[in-house]
């Protein structure tokens, strides 16, 4: 193992430069609908209610998640409001945290240079990036995982003392935040993380002191009073949360987010792209040097770290494509690794066969992209400069990919190695770009003209579907006709029916005394029409397919 390089100030310049990278255009687009909306909305409510221990979602008990980052954001409402920006600091500041840890684990492992390196990679690398400017619980999750195993790798190095108790500390403590975070999978990534390394390397006695009795105290005095108060307040709470929410969630296709197999194979490849280029040579060359520098298993346990939380993912019966994220920590680590040491002469061969996966990888993924959207222009309806957008892009790619050939052709590995950052670069570019064009349509045009419009006694809602950011948009719960989803489930704990309702109830409203306004799909507008003769409404706007109406 490289000696531990002295930790000093000058390395704090890449705060600032990640805070401006990270930030550019945070407010550029409306709340995404669903995620960004409903983790909003809960913690908006929270604010207003003062509870919180119960999560609500359009006033209905919502047992999904814990509350961690409804409070964070609960704090946010209360600094700065409703900002779209505003509300996506947190999961920016997690993605900064992620890179700020990926490279102080670096740095003490493999040098400076690496750590800055895997720093700068996980920072753009494109999934990354995306996930950081959306409000969802994956970025804080898998940066929280991921500091909980770097603390945990740290206390295993650090001799015994006070300061190797710190760090086997600083595991139970971030463990507990994970968990306090999404549940107890950030324990399913962790765990048996950690067991496959030891067991698996004959390392099983470097466990002992694991520091159980103080680290489980800290552990639970963290995450288990939430849980605690949760279940007295609320006797449905444990079997939602944890039967439904935890086992059946992964076990069964109850959520219907069931994909193949290798769902997670082309989202790890695109998502990590271009620096998948090098990924396979940078593993190589990672387990080589983890055994000829006697790294005592450094490496082994990130490749085991990144393989276990693709295979746990993997094999589940709900994916989604953030799931992934907790592997691109480690990943990034390989790379930076590799990365300060393919410009060596003894490394051309496996640069060059790098280069020759980049160009293979942009050729095929440009021209691939580009045929995908010929043959299937459904995929972009209503966005028509889409097409001119991802057109360019490939474009771009392609133009790389040359720059690359002619450079690796006139033996200039160090400058053909340099279009791999630079398209890189390119890609968050392009993620800052097409996020908005790519999210589902806001209801924020809507919403804006409700807020202009409405009274203090009038009703605001919908029909036939539940518009995540509309509470949001309209700061207050809404009505909801003949559409609960997600909300079933809090419909039956408690009676809501005042604002949760079927359509023949939603019609004595509509016919009663009070103003409504009513977000709906137009073509649902007109069927209820068909189907009640004495449903009159008056249109008062329309936004991609989206109309609103009012009964005065």
């Amino acid at each position: 193992m490289k000696p531990v390089d002295r930790i000093s100030p000058s390395w704090l310049w890449i705060i600032p430069l990640l805070a401006l990278w990270f930030c550019l255009f945070l407010g550029n687009r409306p709340f995404a609908s669903p995620d960004e909306g409903r983790y909003v909305e809960i913690p908006r409510e929270m604010v207003a209610s003062g509870d919180y221990v119960t999560p609500r979602l359009n006033g209905v008990k919502y047992f999904e998640k814990p509350p961690l980052f409804y409070w964070l954001q609960a704090t946010s409402i209360k600094v700065f409001g409703i900002q779209e920006w505003a509300m996506r600091l947190w999961c920016v500041f997690f993605g900064i945290l992620g890179c700020l840890g990926t490279y102080l684990f670096g740095r003490r492992f493999y040098g400076h240079s690496a750590g800055m390196a895997a720093c700068l990679i996980l920072a753009a690398s494109p999934l990354y990036y995306a996930l950081s400017r959306l409000i969802i619980l994956d970025m804080p999750m898998a940066t929280l995982v991921s500091l909980s195993l770097f603390s945990f790798l740290v206390a295993i190095h650090t001799p015994p003392g006070f300061q190797r108790r710190l760090w086997a500390w600083a595991f139970y403590g971030c463990s507990a935040l994970a968990v306090l975070t999404k549940g107890l999978m950030a324990l399913a990534i962790s765990g048996p993380v950690i067991l496959i390394w030891a067991f698996g390397t004959g390392r099983w006695k470097d466990l002992w002191p694991a520091y159980i009795p103080s680290g489980s105290l800290l552990f639970f005095m963290i995450a288990a009073p939430w849980h605690l108060l949760a279940s007295l307040k609320n006797p449905d709470f444990a079997y939602k949360y944890f039967v439904v929410e935890h086992v059946l969630r992964y076990t069964t296709s109850l959520h219907m987010r069931t994909q193949p197999l290798l769902f997670f194979v082309p989202v790890l490849l695109l998502g990590l792209f271009p620096w998948t280029s090098l990924l396979w040579s940078a593993i190589r060359n990672g387990v080589r040097s983890d055994f000829a520098t006697k790294q005592r298993g450094v490496t082994l346990f990130l490749l085991i770290w990144a393989g276990w939380t693709f295979g746990f993912f993997s094999v589940s019966n709900s994916k989604l494509v953030p799931y992934i994220l907790p592997c691109f920590p480690p990943l990034a680590l390989v790379l930076g690794a590799y990365w300060v040491k393919i410009h060596r002469p003894e490394y051309a061969a496996s640069a060059r066969q790098s280069l020759l996966i980049f160009i293979g990888m942009s050729v095929i993924l440009s021209m691939g992209g580009l045929t995908t959207l010929w043959m299937m222009p459904h995929l972009i309806d209503h966005r028509p400069h889409l097409w001119a957008d991802f057109t360019v892009l490939s474009g771009i790619f392609l133009f790389l990919a040359g720059l690359a050939a002619l450079f690796l052709r006139q033996r200039r590995l160090r400058s053909a190695l340099a279009t791999i950052p630079l398209a890189a670069v390119v890609l968050v570019v392009s993620v800052i770009r097409l996020m908005p064009e790519l999210q589902r349509p806001s209801i924020k045009p809507l919403a804006q003209i409700i807020q202009a419009h409405k009274k203090p006694d009038d009703i605001v809602g919908s029909f036939k579907a539940y518009y995540q950011d509309l509470p949001v948009y309209v700061d207050q719960v809404i009505t909801v006709a003949d559409a609960k989803g997600e909300l079933e489930f809090g419909c039956e704990a408690e009676d809501c029916t005042q604002w949760m309702m079927d359509e023949k109830k939603f019609l004595q409203l509509w016919r009663g005394t009070k103003r409504l306004f009513i977000i709906a799909r137009a073509t649902e507008i007109e069927a209820l029409a068909q189907r009640a003769p004495t449903f009159h409404y008056v249109p008062l706007a329309t936004n991609q397919g989206n109309i609103l109406v009012t009964n005065k």
